[in-house]
């Protein structure tokens, strides 16, 4: 190393110095000499820095070889997982220090499917909630329409109702008088119940109720329609009951004053001979003196006394189960003016309700007649009932008794 500096001094020198002359050979060779000392520094000076290198990896590699190892792997990982990047046309950035290694790769690419499947699940779960809030809100809607529609239906019947029963009563009104002020006919509904009503007024005194028996008398029958045609009254109603074994009423029977027949039970329907109506009820088997009564018919039982439900059947003796139950009515009753009011009803219904019918009807005094198969209600005309068997009697109104006296003869 001196030689070399000590050489390149004399070529500077030389080259600097003047007056200093060297012959050409001299200084190619010095120029060589400093060459070649200039490439033996310079290959030792490597030398020793890739020793000391050397050194240091072996010093570390003793010191740490799992550490080594563990480095060693995960750039051979990174390299290998480049290189299928690349084969998959995935540009590589970055330097291979900087690539995850496999397995976080692999639980990243798991972890995002995991992500997706929750996600799925949930879209589905979502869309299942909503499917049923939209059938809940379905339900609901077509109850609330149920709920309308039957309201409306409802609604349309009552108006259809009010309708009827305006009809009825204009065509009551307009076919209300029947040859004199003092009858009418019409329909209404009492208590849920479709009725007809037939009223008398007791206080016209041309006006005559009487009884009708059939054609050959006690111990036969007639049907109601040659009844009416024979006797010509402008009401006739089913009288009392009768025996459907030997045709004989069951409760007492006083035509004009005279009595027709003797039955000893049940209340009867009186009037006077100045048309003031009474109702009495008869012990069983007693003769009641009907002399000052001009008209008796005795039937029953009794459902009102003085505006009060009285209905007792057992009292009177009335045990028939047929009788008793459900049946169409037929109930006479005496308002406080003197009035006659006749309701018919084709519903069959217990007493109970008749009794309720006739005291809304405001009746003080009332009872049931024969009904059922036997109900039978004829006003001017119209035939509002016709009985399904032949009867033995009837109750009959005469607008005016001069016609009650041309239907005797």
């Amino acid at each position: 190393m001196v030689r070399v500096i000590v050489d390149i001094y004399r070529i500077s020198d030389s080259f600097t110095r003047p007056g200093t002359y060297m012959d050409t050979s001299r200084r190619i060779s010095l120029l060589v000499s400093v060459a070649l000392c200039g490439l033996a520094l310079a290959a030792g000076t490597q030398q020793a820095a890739l020793a000391e290198r050397h050194k240091h990896h072996r010093e570390i590699s003793e010191q740490t070889p799992s550490l080594h190892l563990s480095r060693h792997n995960r750039m051979l990982s990174a390299e290998r997982t480049e290189r299928q990047e690349r084969r998959r046309g995935i540009t590589h950035r970055g330097d291979i220090a900087d690539t995850p290694p496999a397995h976080l790769i692999r639980a990243e690419r798991l972890r995002h499917e995991h992500n997706l499947r929750l996600m799925a699940i949930e879209a589905q779960h979502q869309q299942r909630v909503e499917e049923k809030e939209h059938l809940h809100r379905l339900y609901l809607a077509e109850n609330e329409e149920k709920q309308r529609h039957a309201e409306r239906v409802a609604e349309y019947r009552r108006h259809l109702a009010r309708i009827q029963t305006n009809r009825r009563q204009a065509l009551a009104e307009l076919n209300g008088t029947i040859a004199s002020p003092s009858i009418r006919a019409w329909q209404a509904y009492v208590t849920s119940v479709p009725i007809r009503l037939i009223s008398v007024d007791l206080n016209d005194p041309s006006v005559k109720v009487s009884a009708l028996l059939s054609q050959d008398g006690i111990g036969s029958a007639e049907p109601f329609s040659r009844m009416i045609r024979r006797s010509q009254p402008d009401v006739a109603v089913t009288g009392t009951f009768f025996s459907l074994d030997n045709l004989r009423p069951v409760g007492d029977i006083v035509i004009n004053g005279a009595l027709a027949y003797f039955g000893g039970m049940g209340t009867a329907l009186c009037i006077t001979r100045d048309n003031h109506a009474d109702m009495i009820t008869v012990p069983w088997g007693h003769h009641h003196d009907w002399s000052q009564y001009q008209f008796v018919v005795a039937c029953g039982p009794r459902l009102l006394d003085g505006g009060q439900i009285v209905l007792d059947p057992a009292s009177e003796r009335f045990h028939d189960r047929h009788m008793l139950a459900p049946n169409s009515r037929i109930g006479v009753g005496i308002t406080a003016g003197n009035k006659l009011v006749f309701v018919m009803t084709q519903k069959p219904i217990y007493l109970g309700r008749l009794a309720k019918i006739m005291r809304a009807e405001g009746c003080k005094q009332a009872m049931n007649l024969d009904a059922g198969t036997s109900t039978g209600f004829y006003c001017d005309g119209n035939m509002m009932a016709r009985p399904g068997r032949w009867l033995t009697n009837a109750i009959v109104v005469y607008a005016n008794q001069h016609q009650s006296e041309r239907a005797s003869s």
